[in-house]
């Protein structure tokens, strides 16, 4: 069993995953749809699945790899697109995107970045553990 989110900051509802060894044990939970838990509180159930993210790089923003496999010559900026220096420094007020090859005018790291979608798509969510 693990918490999700910060157990530290005081809230009202929290949620948790719990680990189970069999499908059975899984299919017996989910089926009750809800389980009191020791303190006597009620807890709904439900699969978890983890929400799975396309693989880019933080130094030249594009997909398909991780910064410590990046072979870009020198980072590229989020913001503007430009090389060698980071978003965190940029002074541009025009947003470019590097995914896009600078030609869309959001910034690398935008939900709604065509590439972005297009990589997301080729993902499909995944159960935590399979049985199968």
């Amino acid at each position: 069993m693990r918490w999700l989110g910060n157990v530290s900051v005081d809230k009202e509802y929290r949620s948790m995953v719990v680990y189970l060894d069999t499908k059975e044990e899984v299919d017996r939970l989910l089926a009750k749809m809800t389980v009191t838990m020791a303190n006597g509180e009620c807890a709904y159930t439900r699969p978890f699945v983890i929400g799975r993210q396309p693989a880019r790089c933080y130094r030249c923003h594009l997909y398909g790899h991780l910064h410590y496999r990046c072979r870009a010559p020198a980072p590229v900026c989020g913001q503007c697109a430009l090389p060698g220096h980071a978003a965190s420094t940029c002074t541009s007020t025009t947003f470019k995107c590097a995914a896009c090859g600078g030609k869309s005018a959001h910034k690398a790291t935008d939900s709604g970045c065509p590439v972005y979608r297009r990589e997301l798509a080729k993902l499909r969510p995944s159960p935590l553990h399979s049985y199968d």
